[in-house]
């Protein structure tokens, strides 16, 4: 089993962990056991490796991305199904980040693409020249 993504969650007190086979395992850090405190088998496509994964802010909705280029949203209230499934891209996702009501996810054809957080669309695209690995969104809370 691969880890691939990880967050701390709940003021440090947990460490999300997501790994190649759909899997989420919460690690509780106040505690001395090595082992994960819960294993969540995430419901999304099977055959595939997934490859990135966003905590929201609120730490209700989880973000998670493949090797195919579908992204899930997540809610961790309820059994961790998911909610909505972003569409439009054809491979592999390299990241994802989130600002306001926009998703924004890179992906290895050197695309930038901006989603409505709420319906799952790509609103735009930007070509890069080359695969853009690492996203962080800002936005100005004035506006």
């Amino acid at each position: 089993m691969r880890d691939i993504d990880a967050s701390f969650i709940k003021d440090n007190k947990w460490i999300s962990v997501l790994t190649a086979d759909r899997k989420i395992r919460l690690y509780d850090t106040r505690g001395t056991n090595r082992r994960p405190a819960k294993d969540i088998i995430l419901p999304v496509t099977e055959k595939c490796l997934m490859t990135k994964m966003l905590v929201s802010p609120c730490e209700n909705y989880y973000y998670v991305s493949n090797d195919i280029g579908e992204i899930f949203k997540c809610d961790s209230r309820a059994d961790w199904k998911y909610v909505c499934k972003y569409k439009g891209i054809t491979t592999s996702i390299t990241d994802i980040s989130a600002s306001r009501k926009t998703l924004i996810a890179s992906s290895l054809d050197s695309y930038i693409y901006l989603f409505n957080e709420e319906e799952g669309k790509i609103s735009k695209k930007f070509y890069m020249n080359k695969p853009v690995h690492s996203l962080f969104a800002v936005y100005d809370d004035e506006k």
